[in-house]
């Protein structure tokens, strides 16, 4: 399964067959159970992954334990690409869903089978992390859109416990507390107020009585 996986997969269709049994060899199927998590957001990134058997979701979890989904994730989908390169702490969270089988490949594995390699493997995995870049906006504004405007009430009525009914903040103040963009936080306070539930002001926010 995992030998046909890799070979369907397009981040490697310029590699040989030897190729890409050597990485299979170094690399290792891991087993997750439904609810667990393969990795959490801050985690070191040492692996990229292939989905061999499951389904699964990358979410993002805000500081109120909502999860905000980025992503399904099903049979031959790679995830992991980017902490993989830039070698940050991982942005997102992987869950399993169902009973996963996963296939974890060790950077320093690829990196030794890749080090000989043509520009056509490095143009493969270029291609599918721009594929995936293309595609996620539009996820994320079908599925994080009420998380969003849920996350901005659930913050503006943290504050009002402090503030009263005047909160004095911006709406780049709010997208760096909820670890988003300016953009959604505007689009959530703009549904708020179309639901009278608050008012805006130049660099201020007016809370009514049926924000809770």
């Amino acid at each position: 399964m995992k030998n046909a996986l890799i070979n369907q997969s397009k981040i490697f269709r310029s590699w040989t067959r030897e190729s890409k049994e050597h990485l299979i060899s170094k690399s290792q199927l891991l087993n997750f159970t439904p609810d667990q998590f393969v990795y959490m957001e801050g985690d070191i990134s040492r692996h990229l992954y292939i989905v061999i058997e499951g389904s699964l979701s990358q979410v993002h979890i805000q500081e109120n334990g909502n999860e905000i989904l980025v992503q399904e994730l099903e049979k031959g989908d790679v995830f992991g690409e980017i902490g993989f390169i830039d070698r940050l702490p991982r942005e997102h969270s992987i869950i399993s869903r169902t009973n996963s089988e996963i296939l974890a490949i060790p950077k320093i594995a690829y990196i030794e089978v890749i080090k000989d390699m043509t520009f056509d493997v490095f143009w493969d995995f270029l291609s599918i992390l721009a594929e995936k870049n293309r595609k996620l906006p539009s996820l994320k504004a079908a599925d994080g859109k009420n998380d969003m405007e849920s996350s901005v009430k659930d913050y503006l009525l943290s504050l009002r416990a402090t503030n009263n009914f005047l909160i004095k903040i911006s709406q780049q103040q709010i997208a760096d507390a909820l670890g988003t963009t300016r953009v959604n936080v505007s689009k959530a306070l703009n549904n708020l107020e179309k639901k009278n539930i608050i008012k805006k002001q130049y660099s201020s926010i007016i809370i009514n009585d049926n924000l809770a």
